[in-house]
């Protein structure tokens, strides 16, 4: 199971955050470039990139999402789980972004990356 930590200080979801991307212009990224980063990736690979497609990203990062069961279908459905203004609550948007994951019997999950207080 490969769990992808996000930190909210950095995570463009729900309109908040800046444009929608991988990663944008404000330095955020969505869960999505999130999974990139801890797959491989590079900030370059992933720059202004609106999916980890193959095409859009190198294809050795699209390979290890395919490899853990998350599939073009499920990349767009948690790009618009991510990016849905309707889901008011981090814990919401997280549960929901996994419960795809679980349906999709994919081996990722997403977790918030602990706060420093």
């Amino acid at each position: 199971m490969q769990i992808v930590k996000i930190d909210r200080a950095k995570w463009a979801r729900g309109r908040m955050g800046g444009k929608s991307a991988l990663l944008n212009s404000e330095n955020n990224m969505c869960c999505l470039g999130f999974a990139c980063l801890e797959l491989g990736a590079t900030q370059h690979d992933i720059f202004n990139k609106s999916m980890p497609y193959s095409g859009l990203v190198p294809q050795e990062i699209y390979d290890r999402f395919v490899a853990l069961g998350a599939r073009v279908e499920t990349l767009y459905s948690l790009a618009l789980t991510n990016d849905d203004s309707r889901i008011k609550l981090d814990r919401d948007r997280l549960d929901a972004l996994n419960r795809l994951l679980t349906e999709a019997h994919a081996d990722l999950r997403f977790e918030f990356e602990p706060e420093l207080n």
